[in-house]
């Protein structure tokens, strides 16, 4: 959606942030008695995963192995 408004880097980096506040949304609902800078972490370290397995073989080997995809 922020491509729509926003070109090239801004809605690169708006769809990284809004990735990353819904993972750390998620990581509050999960364990709500985790310290604020806890949250900011695992959510941190789970989307800077998400970006890094991307980056690798595996996510193009498994879309060409999935149904899904294929549909």
């Amino acid at each position: 959606m922020t491509s729509v408004w926003f070109g090239g880097g801004a809605a690169k980096y708006g769809g990284d942030a809004l990735h990353t506040l819904l993972l750390f949304a998620l990581v509050l609902l999960v364990a709500p008695r985790l310290t604020p800078l806890k949250d900011d972490g695992v959510a941190l370290a789970v989307s800077w995963g998400v970006a890094f397995l991307q980056l690798s073989d595996l996510s193009p080997e498994l879309s060409r192995h999935s149904t899904a995809a294929a549909a």
